[in-house]
């Protein structure tokens, strides 16, 4: 079974460098090689996420994770929700909801985080980024990297942006 999903260059080299591309092109490896390569590919969409600030790229990346029959189901969920957070940054709410709504149908934390978003809480990091975040602020020397990621979240920062006025 071939796959019909597009990757951008970076999405295939870090398939290549996790050895998800194989399950990208549905060829899928077996066991514990599958499941640490599944958990490589998490961690670096989360690089792509966080680092890079690319929610397109790192929702590709998160997707093919989430449907990894290889991973984990925790790790499945974790990619889930991971998911839904791109799709919202990148004005896409309605698949949004679809991704945390696989992840809070889970158990454990991540359930519990998914669960929390569909009914609008924030999540306790979050709010703690944000807080960090506002705190770096005060600093010349972090400022400037703070201010670009607080643009990247958005206006979900502005009452916390309020609060410490």
């Amino acid at each position: 079974m071939k796959s019909t999903l597009s990757f951008s260059p970076r999405i295939l080299e870090i398939l290549a460098i996790t050895g998800l591309a194989a399950i990208a092109h549905g060829i899928a490896p077996q066991g514990k090689k599958a499941s640490a390569s599944a958990q490589s590919a998490f961690d670096r969409a989360v690089l792509i996420q966080e680092a890079e600030h690319d929610p397109v790229q790192a929702a590709k990346a998160y997707r093919l994770v989430a449907n990894t029959k290889e991973a984990s189901a925790e790790l499945r969920s974790r990619a889930w929700l991971r998911l839904g957070e791109c799709l919202v940054a990148i004005g896409k709410p309605a698949e949004a909801k679809v991704a945390i709504s696989r992840a809070a149908a889970g158990t454990g934390d991540v359930a519990v985080k998914a669960k929390a978003s569909l009914q609008g809480r924030r999540s306790f990091r979050f709010e703690a980024r944000v807080k960090m975040l506002i705190q770096k602020l005060k600093d010349e020397k972090t400022a400037k990297q703070a201010r670009t990621d607080l643009l990247w979240i958005g206006e979900d920062a502005v009452p916390d942006l309020v609060a410490a006025i």
